[in-house]
């Protein structure tokens, strides 16, 4: 267990051989590293995750795979001292073994209350697009987390419990992909017990997140309550019937899917950022679980997460279709399903989707273009300046910023759902939405230039009152956006 920890590489026993073994199967069998991939392993600090590392070291440095790794821990600042020891333990174990590395925090609570969402679905969805923008840095193209097959038992029965089809009974896949981004799993085929006594033979240094006993976390519950007790009724083990199921349902959903992007090319009328429009005609004569799977197409296409999306949802679709009615059903996202005489649309509701480029690192002193935007900056020394005389002739596209007060890497990246900052003059945090709309200040063309803490600027509408320029200030950085290019 994690205490005060000693690191070092560990050594190497037969179990150790056989789980690597195992690792290294299911990685071929499942085709999920291509030779020279470069692999951001997402690291926590949990047995799971310090398992992964240590099996995917050992396997790269045996030479079983022509890959190069890197390390990325996120802390979700949820658990005060205890996550910053997390964080201190994998930092050590990364430069142990020689793996470069890069850490983030999330603002997970703050998020989850911006945008109504549970603490454990708005730490998933921060900490996947903080994995994805630490493999810009890197230039990764693949991201491995740490789920085995006891996740994947656990993923099952809370699909069953709010309802799911086919597609669900799949459980984890091996491989998904978000955006230009490829997400692997290869612990799938290890189970928990295998994971504990892989650490345990290989003295590998973990923390026990204390969060996990809590079962009013739904799937904490069905962890520590359901499972156990459905355990208890099975004649075999039960996370590896439901792993089998889990193949089965993959095979079944891969051949429709096969299917369905076939169908996608006669039934597709309309495809934009927002809407899609679908033939009724097409659809009508296909079997159910055909529908089923040109609808999720559709839907997914909009970037609607399947995370939300449940069997119900598809019901009442077919429900829908099948009367012969015109009308529609809300789906989520926020987007709508709506059926005419002739045609079946998808669209995105309540909002403009907007589009943005990955994004990029800023150094001070540099300059860049992103999005057509061209950022460029400057180090000034306070000393030799005018502040009052600055502001009183600046253009509007100049700002200033006090360099100490920035943390970390600058980052520029376009507006997300719930980003939040303190504005210039302002006292408290706010999200960035309401400000817009309270400010009557253009949205469109806004896009945020961060640290690693906070965001420093809405560019180029406002900056933060957490870098003003004070008496104290040594280095200003000075940052000047030239408008998107037509």
């Amino acid at each position: 267990m994690f205490g005060d920890f000693v690191l070092a590489i560990p050594g190497y026993n037969a179990y150790m051989h056989v789980f690597e073994e195992t690792v290294e199967r299911f990685i071929i069998d499942e085709n999920l590293i291509p030779a020279g991939a470069r692999v951001l392993l997402g690291i926590s600090g949990g047995a799971d995750s310090m398992a992964m590392l240590n099996a995917m070291f050992e396997l790269g440095k045996n030479r079983r795979f022509d890959l190069t790794l890197f390390v990325a821990h996120i802390n979700h600042q949820l658990r005060g001292e205890l996550a910053n020891r997390d964080e201190a333990m994998v930092i050590a174990q990364a430069i142990a073994m020689g793996i470069k590395f890069e850490t983030a925090r999330i603002d997970v609570k703050n998020f989850a209350q911006a945008n109504s969402l549970s603490i454990e679905t708005a730490a998933r969805l921060l900490r996947r697009e903080a994995l994805i923008q630490i493999t810009d840095k890197f230039g990764c193209e693949i991201i491995a987390t740490a789920h085995h097959k006891n996740d994947n038992a656990e993923t099952l029965i809370h699909r069953l419990k709010r309802g799911t089809g086919y597609r669900g009974l799949a459980g984890i896949w091996p491989s998904r992909k978000f955006g230009a981004k490829t997400f692997i799993r290869p612990l799938l085929g290890v189970s928990r017990n295998n994971i504990i006594d892989y650490v345990g033979a290989a003295n590998i240094p973990f923390s026990h997140d204390h969060t996990n006993e809590d079962t009013t976390i739904t799937r904490n519950f069905i962890r520590h309550k359901l499972l156990p007790t459905l355990q208890a009724q099975a004649s075999g083990d039960l996370s590896e019937e439901l792993f089998a199921l889990s193949i089965h349902a993959r095979g079944l959903a891969m051949l429709l899917e096969k299917h369905a992007r076939t169908i996608w090319q006669q039934a597709a009328l309309v495809e934009s950022k927002s809407t899609i429009s679908l033939d009724r005609k097409i659809l009508m004569p296909l079997s159910e679980p055909l529908k089923i799977e040109v609808l999720r197409m559709a839907i997914t296409k909009l970037g609607v997460g399947e995370q939300d999306l449940t069997f119900g949802h598809y019901r009442k679709a077919l429900e829908l279709l099948a009367s012969g009615r015109p009308g529609s059903i809300n789906l989520p996202g926020p987007s709508r399903l709506t059926i005419a005489s002739v045609t079946v649309t998808i669209a995105l509701v309540g909002r403009e989707v907007q589009l943005w480029p990955a994004p990029a690192t800023l150094e001070p002193g540099e300059s860049i273009k992103w999005n057509g935007i061209t950022i460029a900056t400057r180090v000034l020394d306070a000393a030799g300046q005018d502040l009052q005389a600055f502001i009183k002739h600046k253009p509007p596209a100049v700002e200033w910023f006090d360099l100490d007060k920035i943390a970390g890497q600058l980052t520029i990246r376009g507006r997300r759902n719930g980003d939040r900052f303190v504005p210039f003059d302002f006292k408290t945090e706010k999200k960035i939405g309401k400000f817009l709309t309270d400010s009557k200040l253009a949205q469109k063309t806004s896009f945020i230039i961060e640290d690693s803490q906070k965001i420093i600027y809405l560019a180029p509408l406002r900056t933060s009152e957490l870098i003003r320029i004070t008496s104290e200030t040594r280095q200003i950085l000075e940052i000047f956006v030239t408008a998107k290019e037509d």
